[in-house]
């Protein structure tokens, strides 16, 4: 199966955007660049919203969050969970980051489940779209969402501040608490935060519920995240550099409610026996599904030193992860996944031009007790960038990319409660393969800027749910 996405994006002349006005731009910092560059340095397609702007909205998911930005929409499962999605991709085709480091959590299993980000203390969100996306994990073919904070933070902090937020949803009888405080103590930086959500059913019309759930099956997920990471930077004769991130993130997501087994909604007393009403005593009490995926990563890059023609970087990254099952149900099987990539990338320096150019190659071996499977790809990407007059730029960028089926699309077997859908997966899976291009050309005055990008994504054995009209 091919599937070609063709798109024609043009921002308008928008003259109130004080954020991207002409002495502001120099201090935005993109971090989800491998070297942080300022925002006109960046060659690919980015959108920066700053921290002033996130306070401003209602609190939702990071999809609604981002949903009013040209070529980003959000696939909505209710109050707290919204997919991003960019230039129509979404899934595990676009990556969520976490000052600059890759988010791993169950939501990458279907839309259903939220995205584990804390919006506690956000400083900014960078969405990157287009080619050079690759460069952080495999699969991005659609981009990159970096979530910026300021729980690690970059300098010392001069004074203290206390921040203290109440917010209440009519829709969905919805509220929201949160707190965050942040002090220096000689010497050493100290940050915390807590915020507390509780949203439920978004109110709709009468008759518009196909199903509507009573009080005593109402089903709920219970989900807890914990990341660890050390990040360490070593500089040798002030001139190059050495980067390494160790880390880890445990998700575990149970799941209570109304979990019938299929075809066991219309027996009748007789039908069960003893030991079906004690089995379903057993699991009554406790969740249905209970599932826990725990990631170890370690991302390494030398920085060479810096000419003024000439800045290159190598770099590796490697992931372990598991899948274990603690409940009777299963969304997926007992699962290993390893993932090790390498790359390279260089930046050119001309007289008119800017050149990037990079190299990857990527190996992910997926086990279980009766499937092992190696998926091998090797990926490039050039760009360019040009600068006609101060703060009018034009680039363009092109790249082959691939993304390995993910552990739902191999392996589901069963009722999807979440969608409403009986889902089989497909063991036969390869790897979805693309080339895009994008075309940009942007310029930034004091009180305006205008943007115009056009961008091409042509993408081989594309992976989707394909309906079979089966009861």
């Amino acid at each position: 199966m091919k599937t070609t996405r063709i798109a024609l994006i043009l921002m308008s002349v928008l003259f109130t955007n004080k954020l991207l006005a002409q002495d502001v731009i120099e201090e935005i910092i993109v971090t989800s660049s491998f070297i942080e560059q300022n925002l006109d340095q960046i060659h690919n397609p980015i959108h920066v919203i700053g921290s002033d702007e996130l306070a401003s909205m209602a609190s939702q998911s990071l999809g609604e969050s981002l949903d009013d930005l040209l070529g980003v929409g959000t696939s909505d499962y209710g109050s707290a969970v919204g997919h991003p999605i960019i230039r129509g991709l979404g899934g595990t085709r676009v990556k969520v980051m976490r000052n600059g480091r890759l988010n791993r959590d169950v939501s990458g299993l279907g839309a259903d489940h939220p995205v584990e980000i804390d919006f506690n203390n956000i400083q900014q969100i960078e969405v990157v779209r287009g080619p050079s996306s690759l460069f952080y994990a495999n699969g991005t073919s659609g981009g990159i969402i970096n979530i910026v904070d300021n729980t690690i933070a970059r300098k010392d902090f001069t004074e203290s501040d206390l921040t203290l937020g109440y917010e209440v949803q009519s829709v969905n009888n919805g509220n929201i608490g949160e707190l965050s405080y942040e002090n220096n103590f000689g010497g050493l930086n100290f940050s915390l935060g807590y915020r507390d959500t509780d949203f439920e059913n978004f109110e709709i019309p009468y008759g518009a519920i196909i199903h509507e759930e009573h009080e005593e099956e109402k089903s709920y997920q219970d989900l807890t995240n914990t990341m660890i990471s050390w990040k360490n930077r070593i500089l040798i004769d002030n001139k190059s550099e050495i980067e390494f991130t160790l880390g880890f993130s445990s998700n575990k997501r149970k799941e209570f409610g109304h979990h019938e087994e299929e075809g066991h909604d219309d027996h009748d007393d007789d039908d069960h026996d003893d030991d079906d009403h004690d089995d379903h005593d057993e699991h009554g009490e406790g969740p249905a599904l209970n599932m826990e995926l725990e990631t170890t990563t370690f991302d390494f890059k030398y920085i060479f030193p810096k000419s003024e023609k000439l800045e290159l970087i190598i770099g590796a990254n490697m992931l372990s992860q598991t899948n274990t099952n603690l409940a009777h149900e299963e969304l997926i099987p007992n699962a290993e996944k390893n993932d090790l990539g390498v790359f390279a990338l260089s930046h050119i320096h001309t007289s008119k031009w800017d050149i990037l150019l990079g190299l990857r190659i990527d190996n992910r071996k997926i086990e279980t007790s009766d499937f092992d499977q190696n998926y091998n790809s090797f990926t490039s990407s050039v760009g360019f960038k040009r600068d006609f007059a101060e703060n009018k730029f034009f680039r363009f960028n092109i790249s082959n990319g691939y993304r390995a089926p993910n552990l739902s699309e191999l392996f589901s077997e069963g009722l999807h409660h979440g969608t409403n859908l009986y889902e089989i997966g497909d063991s036969t899976l390869s790897e979805e393969k693309n080339i895009q291009t994008d075309i940009s050309l942007s310029s930034y005055g004091s009180d305006s800027s205008f943007g115009l990008d056009v961008f091409y994504n042509s993408i081989n054995d594309y992976i989707y749910l394909n309906p079979t009209n089966h009861d």
